[in-house]
Order: structure tokens, then sequence, then C-alpha cells
């Protein structure tokens, strides 16, 4: 509770910044408001479409949804802009989506 007041807080003072919503989402998943967790990310995605992380973030939402294919469009996404630390990620999701 604490931590969501704090970002609405950072919110309230500059709704322009992607890691906000992308937190923001993560507490709504860990809530499984799974909805609220589908606005933060794609907010977060708006601000700033190379958020490798709110692309991932995103697409499990939207597959836990069982929208799988505009989960795919965001995983794919994901895969395109994750940075080499990702590689091991980036491995897994790519036998997942082949799996499919």
């Amino acid at each position: 509770a604490a931590a969501e007041r704090h970002l609405r807080e950072a919110l309230a003072r500059d709704s322009a910044h992607s890691v906000i919503h992308y937190y923001l989402g993560n507490l709504a998943c860990l809530r499984k408001d799974y909805a609220s967790a589908r606005a933060a990310y794609e907010q977060a995605v708006r601000l700033d479409p190379r958020d490798y992380q709110s692309l991932y973030a995103l697409g499990r939402v939207l597959e836990l949804a069982g929208n799988q294919a505009e989960a795919r469009r965001y995983y794919e996404e994901f895969l395109r802009s994750a940075p080499a630390a990702f590689d091991a990620q980036k491995s897994e999701l790519r036998a997942r989506l082949q799996a499919r």
C-alpha cells in the first residue's frame, strides 16, 4: 500500500515517466488486477515504446487474459528491444512462441 501511494504521488507530480506506470502495473499484477495492470503497462509503452520490461509485462498480462495474438505482438517487440543481459529470457520466450 505504501509503495503504491508513493508511486501515485510521483505520478501526480509527473505522469510522463514510463517506469512509474511499469511499477504500478507490477503492483496490480500482484493483486491479480490484470485489467489495471494492462492499463498501466500500456501507458508505459505509450510513453516509451522501447521499454522492454513493460513490453514483456504487457505481453504476459495479455497472455494471462487469453489474448495470445496481441501478447505475441508485445513479446516480439520485447525480443527486438531487450539488451543482451536478457538473452536467457529471450531464448525461453522464443521457444515458448515457437511451440504454439
